[in-house]
């Protein structure tokens, strides 16, 4: 059978989320959402003792949601006493190229639904440019994840529900923060660009 995984980050949203027969569905870091029936595998990739001292509520959450759905396998880097039940991330299993370039969660999925020899990824609510708690380097991790899959001729989806693929650009103003009134992201990508020496097409 082989093997087809939908990955759900936090800014999923149910509009373009279609739940596909035969698919499986991937979750992380206690990213659930109710319009989601079932998650077929959820994983927590951070050593517990950084999750204790750094994401105490979340890790009550992730606790107590791995111990009322057992059946369903929880992936972590390393032993929790609080989910006896819980699997050890192959890590060590999963070799590709020269590299142990990794620089997020969402790029470690992506290389180990290639390792299961999956044949469709699809991904949904990712974003990593200006996240809060992401590394500067998550996004370009990923999308050379995405881009080693498809080199392996694994059919790739990224859903309208994420943004990957855009060109950003650093933006200078005088604004000032606090009064005037500051985006921290600006998206002009569907507007009409007038640059000297430059025709927008």
């Amino acid at each position: 059978m082989c093997l087809k995984v939908i990955i759900v980050g936090g800014n999923s949203k149910e509009k373009y989320f279609i739940p596909k027969k035969g698919y499986e569905i991937w979750g992380l870091n206690a990213i659930r959402f109710e319009w989601i029936n079932k998650f077929d595998r959820m994983f927590n990739l951070h050593m517990y003792k950084h999750l204790k001292r750094d994401w105490k509520k979340g890790i009550k959450k992730e606790i107590e949601w791995a111990n009322s759905n057992k059946k369903i396998p929880f992936y972590v880097c390393d032993k929790w006493k609080s989910i006896p039940h819980a699997t050890i991330f192959p890590r060590n299993k999963m070799k590709f190229g020269s590299y142990n370039y990794h620089c997020g969660s969402f790029d470690w999925l992506v290389a180990y639904a290639i390792y299961l020899g999956a044949e469709e990824i699809e991904i949904h609510g990712v974003e990593l440019t200006l996240e809060a708690g992401e590394p500067i380097s998550a996004q370009a991790c990923l999308m050379y994840w995405i881009g080693y899959a498809e080199a392996k001729n694994i059919k790739i989806t990224v859903a309208k529900d994420a943004d990957l693929f855009s060109n950003y650009a650093l933006v200078k103003t005088n604004k000032v923060y606090g009064y005037d009134d500051v985006f921290l992201k600006e998206d002009i990508s569907k507007k009409k660009i007038t640059i000297k020496g430059y025709k927008d097409k």
